[in-house]
């Protein structure tokens, strides 16, 4: 009970301080819990829990009915958990994570420790004499491989491109298992330890071509150096028969799943595809090496069973004690007595629950966001809209809370805003950035223009080498589409983005100055030709070339499409935002852009995040940005 009322207390702190404090609070607050994992027994689990901001590893017993904790380690901006796996009943290995530098670049370091449940008898389990380039030590340890329950006193870890077997309990005992092989950075095992892929990229001058060698039956290893660079190709696992994989592939236009033949080097049988939509991913099973289902690349994100089978049987139920809510198993613990559940109202942050089968019975934590809870959300809408050239372009409308359809939006003030990768893609999902939008009276327009992921690869393809062009069309299309619309008033329109839509909300300034009453770029890419340039100096760089654009050939096109060199056409309000220790997009990329808009006289706020990384990773730094945002939008939208 006593570990309850902790929960409780955290919950009900954060809960009371939303009703004293500004909205735009609740939607910077992080979510309870995070990396929730049952032990091999199903007696304890573990997680990262939310505690006034800053994360804290805790352990707990729940083999009583109740709930006690038994280990608590609190985590900081500096030193965070990375990888967290159950070795076995008594035994976890912890990744921890710092922020370093390795020359001029931020990187994450990881080491990685043995303890038991209770934090005691905790091991280095990297010797120091294993060193790195340069003489350091590993950068990243946690890269593993297979827990090996088979074998509860090893696991595999991967590094320096090879495969040991690590032992759990005592430092410096590690056995090669895999040596490593030409190009091959990363390699996937199954449950039980055997190695069967392996990953990479092969660099030439100008490109770098992603490979992959698979195991065959005589041990043999089969190399595929021909992996086309436009062409997803995932192995999800072996399958029953000798040299036969499961892939999700797209070689046929759409991602689907197909039987591989590794040693005739060919596809097989066609397991699932769909004309309209990517699968995006599958439900193995390691025992019975198959396939039990499929999930689409689509916004319910549910699984297309490819049979009954028993995890279908319980998510059947658990949805029936859900009705209404979006209800899916997030995983199970060794011996499939238990599981996690999480329970999502729609469009709103959920709850997760620990599933006893045996019972059966759910025991609730707490919500994971509790100071919306009770709260207003914006209604997501799904529709689409032309571009220019006839392109269908899939698109999520956000209102204001009290707004149920697009009729009802009239002259609302918006706010564009595009998704970063580029080739990702958007979901009718909660968004704590477009809900906070949504709660100050702002409709919210995102869209997955071309090149976004999920559409299959012609429209992927659509978009390569299309930055500032043809994608950045696509925005400027939606933006339009509101104002033709009536949705949107033609004088109340605001562009924001992160990375990749930081870059299209500063070119969209640049481009259609008319169009946007002002722009937030966030972790943003600005000057395109010295991204190329950086990344070539790393293995896999030149993979940026084929879609971005040749940094030689192309350099008159890449600096036209490049906001740095377009600041004299940018007449509207910006605000830049970036995080001081951003591993993916370099911070100086916001600190030049800023520069140079100063310099250019033009009206720009840049705002640095101390610490943080690119994906607002802290709850101070994330309401730091909403906080900007929202008077940043009031001061040019006036709402």
């Amino acid at each position: 009970m006593r570990f309850s009322s902790i929960l409780v207390a955290a919950a009900t702190a954060f809960s009371t301080a939303a009703v004293a404090q500004v909205p735009v609070e609740a939607f910077a607050e992080m979510p309870m819990f995070k990396q929730l994992e049952i032990s091999p027994d199903g007696q304890k689990f573990f997680t990262r829990i939310n505690d006034n901001g800053t994360y804290r590893f805790m352990v707990v017993d729940i083999s009583g009915g109740g709930v006690q904790p038994l280990f608590s380690y609190p985590e900081s901006k500096e030193r965070t958990i990375g990888r967290a796996e159950w070795a076995r009943n008594d035994r976890i290995v912890l990744g921890l994570m710092y922020k370093g530098q390795r020359g001029s670049t931020n990187v994450y370091e990881t080491r990685l420790i043995g303890m038991d449940p209770d934090g005691t008898k905790q091991k280095d389990l990297f010797p120091k004499n294993i060193k790195g380039p340069g003489g350091r030590p590993v950068q990243l340890q946690d890269q593993i491989v297979s827990t090996m329950p088979q074998d509860p006193g090893k696991i595999l870890v991967q590094y320096f491109g090879s495969v040991y077997a690590v032992n759990i309990d005592r430092t410096a005992v590690h056995t090669p298992v895999r040596r490593e092989w030409p190009d091959i950075s990363y390699w996937q095992g199954t449950r039980d330890g055997e190695v069967f892929a392996g990953w990479g990229v092969k660099d030439t001058e100008n490109f770098s071509t992603p490979t992959l060698i698979l195991l065959t039956d005589g041990n043999d290893w089969v190399s595929r150096h021909h992996l086309r660079q436009d062409e997803s190709f995932d192995v999800i696992g072996p399958a029953a028969r000798p040299n036969i994989y499961y892939v999700i592939s797209s070689h046929e236009g759409r991602a689907g799943l197909y039987e591989y033949d590794a040693k005739a080097d060919q596809f097989g049988k066609v397991v699932y595809s769909d004309p309209d939509i990517d699968v995006d991913n599958a439900v193995y099973d390691d025992e019975t090496r198959s396939v039990l289902g499929v999930v689409l690349a689509e916004d319910e994100n549910d699984v297309t069973w490819l049979s009954d089978n028993w995890i279908s049987a319980e998510l059947a139920k658990l949805k029936a004690t859900f009705p209404d809510n979006e209800v899916a198993i997030y995983g199970f613990n060794e011996t499939k007595t238990h599981a996690i559940v999480k329970v999502n109202p729609l469009h709103a942050p959920g709850q997760l629950f620990i599933y006893d089968r045996q019972t059966p019975g759910l025991t609730a934590l707490p919500v994971q966001q509790p100071s919306l809870q009770g709260q207003p959300l914006g209604k997501i809408i799904t529709t689409s809209f032309k571009a220019r050239d006839g392109l269908d372009i899939p698109a999520y409308v956000t209102l204001p809370p009290g707004l149920t359809s697009l009729e009802q939006a009239r002259n609302l003030p918006f706010v564009v805003y595009p998704h970063g990768g580029p080739h990702a893609r958007d979901y009718a999902e909660y968004d704590f950035i477009a809900q906070m939008l949504a709660s100050q009276g702002y409709g919210v327009l995102q869209m997955n223009f071309r090149g976004s992921s999920g559409y299959g690869r012609e429209f992927l393809l659509a978009g390569k080498r299309e930055w500032g062009q043809a994608m950045q069309d696509d925005i400027t299309d939606g933006a339009q589409w509101l104002v033709s619309k009536g949705y949107a008033a033609n004088n109340k329109l605001a562009i924001l983005g992160g990375s990749y839509g930081g870059y299209a909300a500063l070119m969209g300034a640049a481009k259609t100055p008319d169009l946007y009453q002002c722009a937030i770029g966030l972790n943003g890419v600005y000057d395109l030709p010295q991204v190329l340039a950086s990344a070539r100096q790393y293995m896999g760089g030149r993979y940026s070339t084929r879609f971005i654009g040749d940094l030689y050939k192309d350099r008159s096109t890449l600096n036209q499409n490049s906001p740095i060199n377009l600041v004299n056409q940018i007449s509207v309000p910006v605000l830049l935002v970036h995080g001081q220790k951003d591993n993916t997009v370099n911070v100086d990329q916001s600190r030049a852009m800023a520069a140079a808009m100063q310099k250019a006289g033009a009206n720009v706020r840049y705002v640095e995040l101390p610490e943080d990384d690119h994906y607002l990773s802290f709850q101070d730094t994330r309401l730091t940005f909403l906080q900007e945002s929202e008077r940043f939008l009031e001061s040019c939208l006036g709402q």
